[in-house]
């Protein structure tokens, strides 16, 4: 009787730790505020396979951005070099974003969401002023 009560007890314990898990290795998605370039995914593809992608997103253009081909591929950030796409509203709010920006380039963002591998759930996403450094 004992030890169906410590049995009770631990799977009492171990459920909401494994309610979090997927089927992806066991990793849940991590709150997480970050800053970078929006990007459409289309363009982003190529520009991970140069050198230099931070300096690539940042002189990614408004207008490319906004292209019909572009836009439907959906949007993410460039961050430390490296690309996370936006879920599809995260991609929504950041096609919003990018038609009321004045910007030409350097379409620079905070977001704030859940990171995932490399797929971000946006719950904000903010026009801020780029680094100088061009990161």
């Amino acid at each position: 009787m004992r030890l169906i009560g410590v049995a009770v007890l631990v799977c009492a314990l171990v459920a909401p730790l494994c309610a979090q898990e997927d089927n992806q290795g066991g990793r849940s998605a991590k709150q997480a505020t970050m800053s970078g370039y929006v990007v459409d995914a289309m363009c982003a593809k190529g520009m991970m396979k140069k050198d230099a992608p931070m300096d690539k997103a940042a002189a990614h253009t408004r207008e490319c951005a906004l292209n019909d081909a572009c836009a439907a591929s959906g949007y993410g950030l460039v961050s430390d070099g490296k690309y996370y796409m936006f879920d599809s509203d995260g991609s929504t709010k950041a096609k919003d974003l990018i038609d009321h920006s004045s910007r030409t380039d350097h379409l620079y963002v905070e977001v704030m969401g859940n990171v995932k591998d490399d797929m971000l759930t946006v719950a904000s996403i903010s026009e801020k002023d780029p680094p100088a450094t061009g990161q």
